[in-house]
């Protein structure tokens, strides 16, 4: 009789920890998921940034950085 309780509670703990093993799974995917948008909008907004920094300087060829800018902002538009 005991061993019974024993293997229906080995069982319940089985598919508890089950459970919890596809929950934690389902939120690292989506902590995962946000983390990697985040990250791409701010290295996206730095390099904009940092293009548009760029455009201002005398020595740089301004005409090359300014086609990847507005290549930049057409995309952008579209979404």
């Amino acid at each position: 009789m005991q061993t019974e309780h024993i293997v229906n509670l080995h069982k319940s703990t089985e598919k508890l920890a089950q459970r919890k093993s596809c929950w934690y799974g389902f939120l690292y995917g989506i902590a995962l998921g946000l983390g990697a948008t985040i990250g791409v909008a701010v290295v996206s907004g730095v390099l904009f940034y940092i293009l548009q920094q760029l455009r201002q300087l005398p020595f740089v060829n301004s005409e090359y950085i300014n086609n990847i800018i507005e290549l930049l902002q057409d995309n952008l538009d579209k979404k």
